[in-house]
């Protein structure tokens, strides 16, 4: 029995978020942070709970070893789990966020490729991973992000 592709890519991802907060704040969504990272969502998968981004390799971003600085690298990770977590789960914020570095983001990659996943969602807590890609698909930093749902999100959204 073939089943239906469910995936949404590009654009639609961001019409998908807007529709998950509520009240929808359209001046906010995409953030500025994502924004600012030159970040462009890609493919969101509901069947398999994944979302891609990718964002471009910055020469600011580069520490003196011309490699890309981790702080940047964990933010496009961050800046990708977080709107995984709004698509699957109530309204959330990170509580830990740990990463492995296994390889280095160097500067001549162009972009690197961010997979968010879901590893579970349990009473208040949502646990979501990530890996940054390099192009060539190599594994460069693993993140691991516990989120704590909100008992009384704000009122009037966020």
């Amino acid at each position: 029995m073939d089943h239906p592709d469910r995936t949404v890519r590009g654009d639609a991802i961001i019409d998908l978020l807007r529709e998950r907060l509520e009240p929808p704040p359209a001046d906010n969504v995409p953030p500025a942070c994502f924004l600012s990272m030159g970040g462009e969502f890609l493919e969101y998968d509901p069947d398999a709970v994944r979302l891609t981004a990718r964002f471009p390799v910055r020469g600011e971003w580069l520490n003196p070893y011309g490699i890309v600085q981790g702080g940047f690298v964990v933010a496009a990770a961050d800046n990708t789990v977080g709107p995984l977590s709004i698509l699957v789960a109530p309204p959330s914020v990170t509580r830990t966020l740990e990463a492995s570095y296994h390889a280095p983001v160097r500067s001549d990659f162009g972009d690197i490729t961010v997979v968010a996943r879901v590893q579970t969602i349990s009473g208040r807590r949502v646990v979501l991973t990530a890996e940054v890609l390099a192009p060539d698909g190599t594994v460069c930093t693993t993140v691991l992000a516990s989120h704590t749902v909100l008992r009384d999100p704000p009122e009037g959204g966020f």
